[in-house]
């Protein structure tokens, strides 16, 4: 499962900050060439509420090359 989401799987960084008074929340792809940078410049601009990682699912995976979800 890991190699698979990996392969076919887009990796981001969501990062929800407070800037002047309103949440923002800004999405970057880790496969960018700038995306460490991009990371380092988000966390230390604002108020940083949170940071996640994300990754494809199974689910994803399975949609993607059966073009539909089970329940479709």
């Amino acid at each position: 499962p890991e190699n698979l989401k990996l392969r076919y799987g887009r990796r981001t960084v969501k990062i929800r900050s407070r800037h002047d008074g309103e949440i923002v929340e800004t999405v970057i792809a880790l496969d960018e060439p700038n995306a460490a940078d991009r990371i380092k410049e988000a966390i230390s601009r604002d108020e940083l509420l949170t940071i996640h990682t994300e990754e494809a699912t199974l689910e994803d995976i399975f949609i993607h090359f059966a073009g539909r979800g089970l329940d479709e």
